[in-house]
């Protein structure tokens, strides 16, 4: 009676030992998927800055070559009438040129949006890559555990199985 207990008490140990390495790999994978997220809204979080400074510097630009454009204009007007032609043709090349530059760098913005969230999806992809290989190699080596004890206590692996299924079947039961 005291080996069928010890051997049940054993099986129990077992199965709770099982159970935590599963609960492990588990909260494993969990913190590793919740940290790759953390940097990927991150990384996310850094493209949108750069894109809104980017369009900060590009606003100022372009204000500051409105700016350029009235003085300009209006040096021409008052200067003289035949100068006037020469100073539209003037400021309209330095506003194409700012609209130019604002759109290279949105462009850049925008390419380094892109690159980083190429980056932090692979992050993703390799963090949730490892936590699998992780949790599959505890299953592996709760699998071979389970194996071993079996092959080593074939009766006291079928009593422990019965008493599980027993204990089953009175939850199910008791459910219905």
């Amino acid at each position: 009676m005291t080996d069928r207990k010890n051997t049940f008490e054993q099986g129990k140990a077992a199965l709770r030992d099982i159970k935590d390495r599963l609960t492990e790999g588990a909260e494993g994978v969990r913190d590793s998927v919740a940290r790759a997220a953390d940097e990927a809204a991150d990384a996310v979080q850094n493209v949108n800055d750069t894109v809104r400074a980017h369009a900060r510097r590009a606003a100022h630009a372009a204000r500051a070559g409105a700016a350029d454009a009235r003085d300009d204009i209006s040096d021409a007007a008052a200067a003289a009438a035949d100068h006037v032609e020469d100073g539209i043709e003037s400021v309209h090349d330095e506003v194409e040129e700012a609209m130019y530059g604002v759109g290279d760098d949105l462009d850049d913005a925008i390419e380094a949006g892109k690159a980083a969230w190429a980056e932090a999806t692979d992050a993703v992809r390799e963090v949730s890559r490892d936590a699998l290989a992780s949790a599959q190699d505890a299953l592996a080596d709760a699998q071979e555990g389970v194996s071993d004890y079996v092959r080593a206590k074939p009766l006291n692996a079928l009593a422990i199985a019965g008493a599980v299924g027993f204990v089953l079947a009175l939850l199910l039961r008791r459910r219905r």
